[in-house]
């Protein structure tokens, strides 16, 4: 539970795409539900130790890889009234996003946070989507 010398870290702390549990807060950074959790831990909450990916996370993934552009120009002529528009569109959002890789800079600050975590012990893995 909280208090894992991984996540107390000073190089969890100093990245960029990803940020230990119990310092987040601020929703526009990591999301709704870790900054909840984040605040959880903070007031006392046995919550287990992680981090969150950042949104500059998810911005650098969409900017890095032409997504946002390949997205924005799929969603451009929807009616969002038409709801076999939509289903399509999403198809297709959703293989690019399976055919794309992530930026080498990217996957190394996720591996290097995970694997300050996994010393510690097995970890469990919460995803938004």
């Amino acid at each position: 539970m909280s208090g894992l010398v991984a996540v107390q870290s000073p190089a969890l702390r100093s990245r960029r795409f990803t940020r230990p549990l119990g310092e987040t807060s601020a929703v526009g950074v990591v999301g709704g539900k870790a900054a909840a959790l984040g605040r959880a831990m903070r007031a006392g909450l046995r919550v287990p130790d992680g981090f969150a990916v950042t949104t500059s996370a998810f911005d650098d993934y969409l900017d890095g890889s032409e997504l946002r552009r390949q997205i924005d120009s799929l969603c451009e002529p929807l009616d969002h009234r038409e709801p076999t528009g939509l289903t399509r569109a999403s198809g297709e959002i959703l293989s690019l996003v399976l055919e794309s890789r992530l930026a080498s800079h990217l996957r190394d600050e996720l591996f290097e946070s995970a694997e300050l975590l996994l010393k510690s012990g097995l970890v469990v893995v919460r995803s938004s989507g």
